[in-house]
């Protein structure tokens, strides 16, 4: 069986994902998001490949996966991975697109009833010791495009 080491918050995220892996040959372990502990449950594990988060990975986590190992960053970009460390090493580095699709929208949405309301507005008055009345614009029945 295949061993990923993925960290814990993410692995808390995706969970029916990762587990559904065991049915391919997968087995993937969550662990704590540092990278020195990380890279100590890669060398445990005998793990060649590994799930990480934005935090940034500097140092251990590439000292432990094998040349020809996978450094994935769970979501979009790579944003926490030194590529020029990662590709030193022969690591092969990549991301996750598609996994935070539902939560993107989900944040797009309170954006949007966010903008409706006059939210921020408000919230900056509301710092400010103020309560002005607020009139917002109710979506119901409107029309939303999302282009993008």
């Amino acid at each position: 069986m295949t061993k990923i080491i993925v960290t814990e918050p993410e692995y808390v995220k995706a969970s029916a994902i990762f587990e559904a892996g065991t049915a391919q040959g997968l087995a993937c372990v969550p662990v704590a998001h540092e990278d020195a502990a990380c890279a100590e449950a890669i060398r445990e594990h005998g793990a060649q490949h590994a799930i990480v988060g934005a935090a940034p990975y500097r140092k251990h986590v590439y000292e432990a996966l094998p040349t020809g190992g996978v450094l994935a960053r769970f979501g979009v970009g790579c944003d926490g991975i030194d590529l020029g460390r990662a590709t030193q090493r022969g690591l092969l580095c990549t991301n996750t697109p598609g996994v935070l699709d539902a939560s993107v929208a989900e944040f797009t949405m309170g954006l949007v009833s966010a903008a409706a309301r006059g939210l921020p507005a408000l919230c900056v008055a509301a710092k400010a010791g103020e309560w002005p009345p607020g009139v917002g614009m109710e979506l119901r029945g409107k029309r939303l495009a999302i282009i993008g």
